[in-house]
């Protein structure tokens, strides 16, 4: 509730427009429509759930490979350490032997004291593969 003083009144008398401003009830606020995005929100987090699983199970696939490359390094450098040590307990070097192909006359095959490097070509003659096979 307002209270109007006197003066108030005397120039409430005086001037319509200043009747209006008090007696004016204020307008409400215009109402404001907010959509709903629920669905949306629902549908977002069903797709980010599925690539959090997605990128787990690639992770942990990639993991694996990682362990198996890492166990065939491992083996590879242990092979290696033992061709190292073999050659530094012998007096002379190993023999070196070269394979040609006898229609091409492109090496096939290159041994070294027990390693053996097979080279697999494609038809152009260029080397695809090498293939590195240890013989005890």
């Amino acid at each position: 509730m307002r209270t109007v003083s006197k003066r108030e009144v005397g120039e409430l008398t005086v001037s319509g427009g200043k009747i209006r401003k008090l007696t004016e009830t204020p307008k409400p606020p215009p109402k404001i429509d907010i959509p709903d995005h629920r669905t949306q929100l629902a549908n977002l987090e069903q797709r980010s759930d599925y690539n959090r699983a997605r990128t787990e199970e690639v992770a942990l696939e990639a993991a694996g490979e990682l362990v198996e490359q890492r166990k065939v390094l491992q083996h590879l450098a242990g092979e290696l350490h033992g061709l190292k040590h073999e050659l530094a307990t012998r007096q002379h070097p190993p023999q070196m032997t070269v394979r040609r192909n006898q229609f091409t006359g492109f090496i096939d095959t290159v041994s070294v004291g027990r390693l053996t490097f097979a080279f697999k070509r494609n038809r152009v003659g260029s080397v695809q593969t090498i293939d590195i096979l240890t013989t005890k």
